[in-house]
């Protein structure tokens, strides 16, 4: 398994320490692929665990690199994430700026999952922000694609999203019929997540009824889920909606436990608006506990601040882990240049042997060509002495062949040979010949050579090429394969028929055959 992909197996916040580690180190490599990837692991690590702000950082960081721009898929997915961050933070108009960019690449690449799944963000922001119309066309759109799509876990989102606007509008037995169907739904799927956020708007519908008894049920599920699989953030929401059903039944003690156990969780994180809804509720503790209108004020007053603080903190933050980036890059660029430099020089360095080795290659072949100059007059000489031989050996030839002993024997070779076919014979050689005529291959070989003016291989030869081609004349032996002549005609094997045959009369036994049929040929 990669590495990155281990990081989704891990507890969020072991998943962001790791995560940021990683990205520390990465700079050094050159994998921009890799780092895209990081980055929006990172997103993620930090969004599970709450830390929406630094989790949109770090999604818009993986949105300017060249594999984002180059792989749109995936940078539908980083635009689309960093919106649910921008929305979950309150700043609704770069949410739906960030979810329009993600909507736009989903069409142009004719991805009707991923416009979708867009469209079901759009649809719960504009629920949020209390634009019903807007969020019930884009619910209608999604809803009406997944249900002709089933087995997609997301109809359980578009189902919660449409319980949120019938709660909005009161509709609470049609809210609360959709999200049992999305908690269903988030179960079926195992979307634990989604599962532990579902119960929360149950528990948040049950407690606008005044059903308490049953928003603590949801809650006391929520939480041992949460807790289970360290979902910190959806821990301490569920805390503060705890707290605050302590509070509604006159428990102040149990609510202001219940706060502080959520404010830890959520300082340890930074979360800045889950914070931001814990002081709402603790002022109206206070608020009812004290009767005091400063202390009101003075919360306010306190969250303003707090809020000032730590979006300066986190600015701070994430300019210097950009200027930290942008140094690495520099240093890598500064690196790679080095390098390229290196291998320039080496291939110089290896052009200059290169072209060393091609000079001394020349003098070799140089000095080569002499010497086979010099041995090209040698064996020209030697072959004129070879020519003078021979002339003189073909005249002493013509001699012999008048001696009318050496003609007898000659008539009996020939005789024998030709006129008793012994050449059908396919084994016929020198020594056998000999054997037969009671002489020796010397005088045969000399005898043939002198009165036929060929080898004796050649002479054999042609007469066996002779016989075949009157036996693929004859109308007799239509009806044979050419395999069968070719034994017939002396040949051992039938390659050395054909190649021998061809060599001779400048046909194929078979083109010879059918060209016979037609014509008269010599």
């Amino acid at each position: 398994m990669h590495l990155l992909d281990s990081l989704v197996y891990l507890a969020p916040d072991s998943a962001a320490a790791l995560a940021g580690e990683l990205l520390q180190a990465l700079p050094a490599s050159d994998n921009d692929s890799i780092l895209t990837r990081l980055y929006y692991y990172s997103g993620m690590a930090n969004y599970y665990g709450g830390n929406c702000i630094v989790a949109a950082y770090f999604f818009e960081e993986g949105l300017k690199t060249e594999f984002a721009r180059e792989n749109q898929a995936f940078r539908s997915r980083l635009a689309n994430n960093s919106g649910i961050c921008y929305e979950l933070n309150g700043d609704f108009q770069r949410a739906i700026l960030a979810y329009e960019n993600s909507l736009q690449i989903d069409l142009s690449r004719n991805d009707s999952l991923g416009a979708m799944q867009t469209m079901i963000n759009l649809g719960q922001l504009y629920t949020a922000a209390n634009h019903p119309k807007e969020a019930l066309d884009y619910l209608q759109s999604a809803e009406k694609w997944f249900t002709q799509h089933p087995q997609r876990h997301e109809i359980a989102f578009v189902r919660q999203n449409l319980a949120n606007l019938a709660a909005n509008e009161g509709r609470y037995g049609d809210a609360e019929k959709l999200m049992k169907l999305a908690l269903a739904d988030f179960q079926k799927y195992e979307n634990i997540y989604g599962y532990i956020k579902q119960l929360n708007n149950l528990a948040e519908l049950y407690i606008r009824q005044n059903r308490l008894d049953s928003a603590k049920a949801a809650i006391k599920e929520a939480y041992q889920t949460a807790d289970e699989y360290q979902y910190l953030a959806l821990l301490a929401k569920n805390l503060i909606k705890s707290g605050y059903i302590s509070f509604l039944e006159g428990d102040e003690q149990m609510a202001e436990n219940q706060y502080e156990k959520a404010d830890s969780l959520l300082a340890l994180m930074e979360l800045h608006s889950e914070r931001q809804y814990l002081v709402e509720r603790r002022m109206e503790l206070y608020s009812q506990k004290m009767g005091d209108e400063e202390i009101l004020r003075n919360f306010y007053l306190y969250k303003s601040l707090r809020d000032t603080l730590f979006k300066s903190v986190t600015n701070e933050m994430l300019i210097e882990k950009n200027i930290r980036y942008q140094t690495e890059k520099m240093k890598e660029n500064l690196l790679r240049q080095e390098l390229e430099l290196s291998s320039q020089k080496q291939q110089l360095q290896i052009a200059a042997i290169a072209l060393v080795i091609i000079i001394a290659i020349s003098i070799w072949l140089l000095m080569t060509l002499t010497r086979l100059s010099q041995s090209y007059r040698s064996l020209l000489k030697k072959n004129r002495e070879y020519s003078e031989l021979t002339r003189r050996l073909k005249n002493e030839s013509r001699i012999e062949a008048d001696n009318p002993q050496i003609q007898r024997r000659w008539e009996n070779i020939r005789r024998f040979i030709e006129e008793q076919e012994a050449y059908l014979d396919s084994g016929l050689n020198l020594k056998k010949l000999a054997q037969e005529l009671n002489s020796n291959t010397k005088y045969i070989s000399q005898d043939i050579q002198a009165f036929s003016g060929m080898p004796f291989l050649k002479y054999i030869t042609t007469l066996r090429v002779e016989k075949a081609k009157e036996l693929l004349q004859d109308e007799n032996f239509s009806q044979y394969s050419l395999d069968s002549l070719g034994k017939m005609s002396g040949f051992g094997s039938s390659s050395s028929f054909y190649q021998v045959f061809k060599d001779s009369t400048g046909f194929t036994p078979q083109q010879y055959r059918q060209l016979s049929k037609n014509h008269s040929i010599n």
